[in-house]
């Protein structure tokens, strides 16, 4: 009887380390193909403006607003103004 238990969670052991080992396999492979594919370019990295942009307005490639740059101090000195 416990011979046999042995014997059974041995094969169990063996199949799922047999599993293990080529699901392992598979995904070192894919991950290889993926940074073959990126090469010298590297991962695309955007700044916040074109990543709000583009999550929020996927259908638009390009706009002026993203072309736009913003003097901050002058919004700033405007809403600081009442209070004082």
């Amino acid at each position: 009887m416990i011979s046999s238990l042995i014997h059974k969670v041995a094969c169990l052991l063996h199949s799922v380390s047999s599993l293990f080992f080529v699901a392992f396999a598979e995904l070192q492979t894919e991950v290889s193909d993926v940074t073959s594919d990126l090469g010298m370019t590297g991962i695309p990295i955007w700044d916040y403006k074109q990543y709000t942009f583009k999550v929020l307005f996927p259908s638009h490639h390009d706009h002026p607003v993203l072309h736009m740059t913003m003097d901050v101090s002058r919004y700033l000195h405007l809403q600081l103004l009442p209070a004082i």
